[in-house]
């Protein structure tokens, strides 16, 4: 509902039935002429309560409740199809929830044999594998363009290894222990890594896809050792292990209780499936006319006669109109979308059927007429009346409001400009290597590198035949067959957004029609992009805004004309309202 007057019982979990003496459950603590609140009624709006409001303020909301309940039965709104089916719905799932858990579910756990079972079975889960972590210095030759250029980077990462074995002496021996600190002063000074040269990469499994160069020296160290320099795909590398964690697993006595949640909630979700299947089982409990239902699905154009019955449930015999209105009023969404028959009589079983049945096991097992049951009831029934009526005395009163005028949205325009102000916007087009692994928040520094650098890698070539006049769309279209298809796009898109700020000064310096001179890492892969047009920043127009003004001010009305009823409402009940003594 869009208020949250009728509240109370939306809040409710499920409570025991004990504790509530007889004397209280037939006391009255407040009466009007709406009716009375009892005590155990009082209590179930109480538990029901988690704010923990006082019994005074709970007694003042349930008097207006039931107060907008008796107005609604005096303007017939129970009559309506929908509010009708909702009521009688409510009355179906009374003691059914409690009826479950008592008499299907309770008791239901799992065994000690169970449990042991469920360990070796979920052994893989317990064991924490294998993981190594490590720090490196980068020496990048992806874009060296000559043997010559090569060599130069090969000659600075050999100075960083031997400034990092100058402490050991001359001709230090394996292995070589290297302290943090000089390792990372070194790494500050010679790694050409983007971002924290000091960063660690890792912990990662030993089935992890790194290079194998670098995976094989990495576990030939000794945690606090460094390596010789490693050539991999991109460069040159020194590696400094910081951490070798063995394999481990849980023993069974520490993971026994999460065992037994998983197991008894599963054995629980059984025994209630099971319970249904039971009741569908039950032919002689219940049927479903399936050649007179299927006339009463969407689109069916042919009207089934009033006195043929649709349905069987217990000893009650339902005609199609019935069941059509309760679907609509209930579960109109589904029911529109159920055209097929399987569907559809799947969709009647559950909401229909089933709960007729068990409300029908739950009253005979003394379920329906216990006290707490019946209060609840009682304030479902309250909540749905009010709220139909509420909803209906402040459509009544919007309706009669007179609609906002071009002065006043005019107004509210003026005042709240700067809500309308566009950014200025970009037409772009691009192409974009997609990168999926950059959706996963544990992944690895270093991998987030690697994928990054083999999308530069592609684009770069790929940018090169754009430049020289080769169509964007076709080159992402020749690579639908690839492993990671390029894609192509063209679009408006408001400066600040998505690119970082100095991708933004570079588009903005770029002369329209002319691709960005090198690829852009974002948060969805590499991407090359072209500045196609420009829109500078503006105010929008006010017949641009103002539909959307004359919306907000009608919801504003409807809101205060909402509270206005509310706070009326209150005072009546209060005024209307007497408090017993207990």
């Amino acid at each position: 509902m869009k208020s949250t007057f009728f509240s109370i019982l939306m809040l409710m979990a499920v409570f025991s039935l004990g504790g509530i003496s007889r004397a209280e459950t037939d006391s009255v603590v407040a009466r009007g002429d709406w009716g009375e609140i009892t005590a155990v009624e009082l209590g179930e709006a109480r538990r029901g309560n988690p704010a923990g409001a006082s019994d005074e303020i709970l007694i003042q909301v349930l008097a207006r409740q039931h107060l907008a309940a008796a107005k609604a039965l005096e303007e017939k709104l129970d009559e309506r199809p929908d509010i009708r089916w909702r009521l009688w719905l409510a009355e179906q799932r009374a003691g059914s929830q409690e009826f479950i858990q008592e008499r299907i579910v309770s008791g239901v756990k799992a065994t000690p044999e169970e449990l042991r079972a469920a360990y070796q079975e979920r052994l893989g889960r317990y064991v924490t594998p294998e993981t190594f972590s490590f720090r490196y210095i980068f020496s990048d030759t992806t874009e060296c363009n000559s043997p010559a250029e090569v060599a130069k980077v090969k000659e600075r990462i050999d100075r960083a290894l031997a400034e990092l074995l100058e402490p050991l002496g001359p001709d230090p021996k394996r292995p070589w222990m290297v302290h943090l600190d000089l390792f990372n002063e070194v790494a500050k000074e010679y790694s050409t890594v983007k971002g924290d040269p000091t960063r660690v990469a890792g912990p990662f499994k030993l089935d992890e896809p790194l290079q194998a160069a670098i995976k094989q020296t990495a576990l030939a160290l000794k945690t606090g050792e460094v390596s010789e320099v490693v050539s991999t795909k991109y460069g040159y590398e020194i590696l400094r292990l910081e951490n070798r964690v063995s394999a481990a697993t849980k023993e069974f006595e520490t993971v026994i209780g999460e065992l037994e949640r998983e197991i008894a909630s599963k054995k629980r979700e059984d025994a209630v499936d099971a319970y249904y299947q039971s009741l569908r089982d039950a032919d002689e409990r219940w049927d479903i006319y399936v050649e007179r239902f299927v006339f009463l699905l969407p689109g069916a154009h042919r009207e089934v006669p009033s006195t043929t019955y649709v349905a069987r449930i217990g000893n009650r015999h339902w005609l199609p109109e019935e069941l059509r209105d309760f679907m609509r009023a209930t579960n109109r969404r589904n029911w529109l979308m159920a055209k097929e028959r399987e569907k559809a009589l799947e969709l009647a079983w559950t909401a229909f059927v089933r709960p007729q049945l068990i409300h029908e096991d739950a009253q005979a097992a003394g379920y329906v007429d216990l006290a707490t049951i019946q209060a609840r009831l009682k304030l479902e029934k309250s909540a749905i009346l009010g709220s139909a009526w509420l909803e209906e005395e402040t459509q009544r009163i919007t309706a009669e409001l007179p609609a906002p005028t071009t002065e006043e949205v005019q107004a509210r325009f003026h005042e709240q400009r700067e809500r309308f102000r566009a950014a200025e916007m970009y037409e772009l087009e691009r192409v974009l290597h997609p990168m999926e692994e950059l959706k996963d928040k544990t992944l690895n520094p270093a991998r987030r590198e690697f994928l990054y650098r083999e999308g530069e890698k592609r684009l770069t070539g790929t940018l090169a035949e754009l430049v020289t006049g080769a169509s964007p769309e076709q080159l992402a279209l020749a690579t639908s067959d690839e492993e990671r298809p390029l894609m192509f796009s063209r679009k408006w898109v408001s400066k600040g957004l998505e690119f970082p700020a100095e991708v933004w000064n570079e588009i903005k310096e770029q002369q329209s029609g002319q691709w960005l001179p090198k690829p852009i890492r974002t948060d969805q892969g590499v991407t090359v992009v072209r500045h196609v047009d420009y829109r500078a920043e503006r105010i929008r127009d006010f017949a641009e805004a103002r539909s959307q003004l004359t919306s907000e001010i009608k919801n504003e009305r409807i809101v205060e004309t909402r509270k206005g009823i509310l706070d009326t409402l209150l005072d009546e009940a209060k005024a209307k309202t007497e408090t017993l003594k207990r």
